[in-house]
């Protein structure tokens, strides 16, 4: 029951009472939803897989508190992969430009650490604010 009222306080790309929003953004021929939610003096986005073309974007996610993104691409990612995923430099300029405070980097598709390395140096030649690598059930205090 819980589940079907909070999707009821999510609008497409409109803020809910609850101040609380939705939007499509471009993943290649499969779009998905990113989401911004505000928990009392907190807000948090949640970007979803996503080519970083999307031109609403960073409006979207200007002055968020916590950002959560999918590096799952690198900065030399070419067809498919690119047209589904936004490179490092992409996000580390987005979260720059938006004024993010704190970017949690998720959905990590490299098993390799030296190539997760190499984006994560990428990143943060772009963004210099906090950051954190997410790992599987991993909590991160919202403060």
């Amino acid at each position: 029951m819980e589940h079907e009222s909070w999707k009821h306080k999510l609008s497409r790309g409109k803020r809910s009472k609850d101040n609380n929003s939705q939007t499509g953004v471009p993943h290649g021929d499969a779009p998905t939803i990113f989401y911004r939610i505000e928990l009392g003096d907190v807000s948090i986005a949640f970007t979803s897989g996503q080519n970083g073309s999307g031109p609403t974007f960073t409006d979207f996610i200007r002055g968020v508190d916590f950002l959560v993104i999918h590096l799952a691409a690198s900065e030399d990612a070419i067809g498919f992969v690119a047209e589904l995923h936004a490179k490092p430099s992409v996000w580390g300029k987005m979260a720059t430009d938006a004024g993010v405070g704190h970017v949690v980097v998720s959905h990590i598709s490299t098993s390799s650490p030296k190539a997760l390395k190499q984006s994560l140096v990428i990143f943060r030649n772009n963004y210099s604010g906090a950051l954190t690598v997410a790992e599987d059930l991993m909590c991160v205090e919202l403060n």
